[in-house]
């Protein structure tokens, strides 16, 4: 019985292997593509994609055969290089593609879902009026603030 289950196991695996291979993977990413309406969003996530599978592929791992580790991994060399909203980006872009392709049944699970995600980093206003932000918030002009009243 073990050893049923253990050539199971890895024929199932196998059977996963050459699934995986047989996928066009540019196809899959352009059709994906296809469905976002802003080119720029089209272009943003295009690099997105390609840079995560240029990294798969120096480490030796099909698209379709990624893991959370290897998510995890790749999340820590962008940290490395970019700032937290640029490594949200990537991986946003990237989990979006790999839920599609869970739709598609071209995978189980998405490596992505579940990952630690850097937190947001949000720009401060400045201006040359310090109380000018919080007026501006509360949707009032500049003119109510004090510091520019004639």
């Amino acid at each position: 019985l073990k050893r049923r289950a253990i050539i199971s196991h890895y024929t199932d695996q196998a059977r996963e292997e050459l699934e995986a291979s047989q996928v066009n993977i540019s196809e899959q990413m352009n059709l994906w593509l296809d469905l976002k309406r802003s080119e720029r969003t089209k272009e943003t996530y295009r690099k997105a994609l390609s840079d995560f599978f240029s990294h798969l592929a120096g480490i030796g791992v099909q698209p379709l055969r990624v893991k959370a580790e290897h998510v995890d991994r790749y999340m820590m060399i962008l940290s490395d290089k970019l700032s937290n909203n640029s490594v949200r980006m990537k991986i946003s872009a990237c989990s979006s593609f790999y839920t599609t392709m869970k739709r598609y049944d071209h995978i189980k699970n998405n490596p992505f879902n579940g990952a630690d995600l850097p937190a947001k980093q949000y720009k401060k206003l400045t201006t040359g009026c310090a109380s000018y932000g919080i007026i501006r918030y509360q949707g009032r002009s500049s003119a109510d603030c004090a510091d520019h009243r004639g």
